[in-house]
């Protein structure tokens, strides 16, 4: 069965590679075009920024435009003989030529217009000469609006002066600009009204006359924007025109006319020349594109091949991977099963009240069976972490009966060095936790039997305490200690303190790794500090939560129940097994009937009653599982009160343990059994009115 992280196939790699590919062309693509669009938008703004000093250039222009018709005409109508011949009646020749011709071929003007103070017309004059004023009645029309103001702001002015200085405050030359369409064509036009420039000149009675000077905006204004700021396409529009860039008013503001011209384009123009920079490094990118998606071509077909290696490489080690945990499984229910047969017997022979020297040879020969089954237990779980199949049982337990239970069981042995083994249980931790019970007592066990075998004298203290997110344990001991070069590496795979460790204390190395890899896959960890010659101090920190007390967790007295007269059917196809069964049974006053397979033991149990029966998993023919189910509907058939039924296996994770409970079983005993624990299960079950089920 492939492994969920196994490698990806071919074909995988080698689509995401086009995949990887495919994505860094597009953001070169996207890089490429935001390029473009930061050329157009620092281009856009370039023109902008022109058409804006454009406008400015333009409209200072205008100002000047309409500063110097208001100056030019100033310098001729603030003037004595001015003021004294330019009137109806005065002299026409010296008129014609001191402002006709003056304005009309001096200073560049279209129309010279004159009014009197009652503001009628007497004089005109254009490039064709002399115009009688009333031909031009359509521009005094034209240029009404600006007369009427010319005159309210001379009035208003004189007022004021007249209010500060006296009567025979003089006049001052009121002057006005603006443009006016007059016969289909815009004008720019200056008033002002005329005043002798000296202030003992003699003064008239009555309004004085008013000079207008015009010039036709596009000979003028247009012409000078034209070539003078080189704008193209310069033009008059009209003021609402959307192209208008620049708006013409009258003397009051009002929109008149538009101007408007086709505005340098410097960004558009600088683009359009670096347009062939652009194309060749787009090229230039391309083409490294191209041989970039060969050479990844390339690469993706010696990464297939390499997949396809490494898929093979895989396969064959998931198939030795298999091989092994299958030759692990194999090798562990065969040693089991003679190793089982051993530790029974000897366990028998020990209850038969042998002599005070042969009892010590035997208790010697269990020991060292027990320490055999330990160091195949630690391989065991070595594999199973390393392949990943390591599964936690989480459960409500009391914590401090488990640290109880797994301290009493080192009592013996710490006795026999005149060690101390202390508890010390912080009162906060009283009650129930949940995790996996027997993986802790497994890793502390670890670290007290470490702890006694390494101290020749002193103590050895147990100590939990809660800490943040959990419970913390730590074993503390008086022995050898460790150099720091050595605690770097003690919680590795069959690494000791030194090379003499092994020939002094034995031991493999592999509980320390194993307990360190346990902490870890309940979420929690292993740290030590030690000091040579001063001792050593192992902590688990296990991230344990609180718990509430499971239906039937009250503990059992220590005395053991009474099994005399019960009836047993012992289901093993191993005969050592049901010899074991057998020995340890009957001298309890049990009635023990031997079964070596499923089908046996269904026929047995349909012609007999029995009050237990204890069941082996796996047997040839009819397995534990498939009797067990016989069993019980035997038991409906015949309406008869269910018999207890304890599984006899060595498989005692959680989802086998269910499966038994699934096909009718009320419990389970674990193999390789000790005489005092297959004893209590018995009680348990023969008695369920005084023993609750562990």
């Amino acid at each position: 069965m492939a492994r969920p992280f196994a490698l990806q196939t071919n074909t995988s790699i080698g689509r995401d590679v086009r995949g990887l590919l495919g994505t860094a062309c597009l953001l070169l693509a996207l890089v490429v075009a935001a390029f473009v669009i930061v050329l157009a938008l620092a281009a856009r703004a370039v023109n902008e920024g022109q058409v804006r000093q454009e406008q400015v250039l333009a409209q200072k222009m205008l100002e000047r435009t309409s500063a110097k018709a208001s100056n030019d005409l100033t310098s001729a109508t603030i003037w004595d003989q001015a003021y004294n011949t330019l009137r109806p009646g005065g002299d026409r020749a010296w008129a014609d030529a001191e402002i006709g011709e003056f304005f009309i071929y001096n200073r560049g003007v279209d129309l010279a217009y004159a009014v009197d103070g009652d503001d009628q017309p007497f004089y005109g004059y254009t490039a064709d000469g002399n115009i009688p004023p009333e031909a031009l009645a359509d521009f005094g029309q034209v240029t009404a609006p600006m007369l009427a103001a010319v005159r309210l702001a001379n009035a208003k002015q004189l007022r004021v002066l007249r209010a500060n200085i006296g009567p025979a405050a003089p006049q001052q030359a009121q002057t006005l600009t603006g443009a006016v369409v007059w016969r289909g064509a815009v004008y720019f036009v200056a008033a002002s009204t005329v005043i002798p420039e000296h202030a003992s000149a003699v003064r008239r009675v009555g309004r004085t006359c008013v000079l207008f000077t015009a010039v036709r905006a596009d000979t003028t204004l247009v012409k000078a924007v034209r070539e003078d700021l080189r704008l193209k396409n310069a033009r008059l529009v009209g003021p609402d025109n959307a192209a208008a860039r620049l708006l013409l008013k009258d003397h009051a503001g009002r929109p008149i006319a538009g101007l408007a011209w086709t505005p340098a384009r410097p960004g558009l123009t600088a683009m359009r020349d670096a347009a062939v920079i652009i194309a060749g490094v787009i090229v230039v990118l391309l083409v490294s594109v191209a041989a970039l998606t060969v050479r990844i071509r390339g690469i993706v077909r010696r990464v297939d091949r390499n997949a396809a290696d490494l898929d093979a490489a895989r396969a064959e080690a998931e198939a030795a991977s298999r091989s092994k945990s299958l030759f692990l499984a194999n090798m562990s229910h065969e040693i089991r099963t003679p190793l089982n047969g051993v530790l029974g017997m000897l366990q028998v022979v020990e209850r038969e009240g042998l002599p005070p020297q042969q009892g010590q040879r035997i208790a010697i020969a269990r020991q060292s069976g027990q320490s055999l089954m330990v160091l195949l237990n630690d391989l065991l779980d070595l594999s199973k972490i390393e392949a990943g199949r390591l599964t936690l049982e989480i459960r409500d337990f009391d914590l401090e009966h488990a640290l109880t239970l797994t301290c009493r069981a080192f009592e013996g042995l710490a006795e026999q060095k005149g060690l101390k083994l202390q508890l010390d249980f912080g009162p906060t931790l009283c009650g129930f936790w949940r995790g996996d019970e027997v993986r802790l007592r497994q890793i502390l066990g670890n670290l007290i039997s470490n702890a006694i075998k390494f101290t020749a004298a002193g103590t050895v203290a147990v100590a939990a305490r809660a800490a943040d997110g959990g419970v913390e344990v730590s074993v503390t001991d008086t022995g050898v200690g460790l150099s720091s070069d050595s605690l770097d590496h003690v919680f590795e795979s069959f690494v000791q303190g030194d090379a003499s460790t092994t020939r002094l204390y034995g031991g493999t190395g592999l509980g320390l790794a194993i307990s360190q890899r346990l902490a870890r896959a309940m979420g929690g960890h292993l740290s030590a500090t030690s000091a040579l010659g001063q001792g050593s101090c192992f902590s688990l920190s296990a991230p344990l939560e609180r718990g509430s007390e499971p239906l039937g967790a009250a503990q059992q007295p220590d005395d053991g129940p009474c099994l005399s007269g019960g009836k047993v059917l012992a289901v093993d196809d191993n005969r050592t097994n049901r010899t074991i069964i057998q020995a340890l049974l009957e001298p309890l006053g049990l009635e023990v009937t031997l079964a070596c397979d499923g089908a046996e033991a269904v026929a047995m149990f349909e012609q007999e009653r029995f009050d237990l029966v204890l069941m082996d998993i796996q047997m040839p023919g009819v397995d534990g599982l498939a009797a067990t189910r016989s069993i019980r509907r035997l038991e409906e058939r015949d309406a008869r009160t269910p018999t207890p039924i304890l599984a006899l296996t060595a498989n005692v994770m959680g989802h086998q343990v269910e499966s038994y409970r699934a096909a009718g079983m009320d419990g389970h005993i674990a193999k390789p059994f000790d005489a005092a624990g297959l004893i209590r299960s018995i009680g348990r079950a023969l008695h369920p009115e005084q023993n609750a089920e562990a």
